[in-house]
């Protein structure tokens, strides 16, 4: 079954995506930059898989999800801390 909030949900994330690819020059600019961008792509997969489990192999999609939202979790704390320890390094 399809929901409206998960379809817009991952459009909001592609416009969101769209954003960053167009203003990469500022994003760059932030530090440790990479791991925050793969965080949000993660995030983006689990958003698609959480529709694409409608559609197709709803428990593999399933677990394609929630693998997608635990690595975009990993990767944010990690960013976090990073920035925490080197405030001053990317600026």
């Amino acid at each position: 079954m399809i929901y409206e909030n998960e379809v817009t949900m991952l459009v909001l994330g592609i416009s969101v995506l769209v954003l960053v690819f167009f203003n990469r020059r500022l994003f760059v600019r932030l530090p440790a930059w990479p791991l925050l961008i793969t965080s949000f792509v993660a995030q983006l997969l689990a958003w698609a898989f959480t529709v694409i489990e409608g559609f197709f192999w709803p428990n593999t999609a399933n677990v394609l999800e929630h693998v997608g939202y635990a690595v975009s979790a990993v990767f944010l704390a990690v960013w976090c801390v990073w920035v925490h320890v080197h405030p001053r390094e990317g600026h």
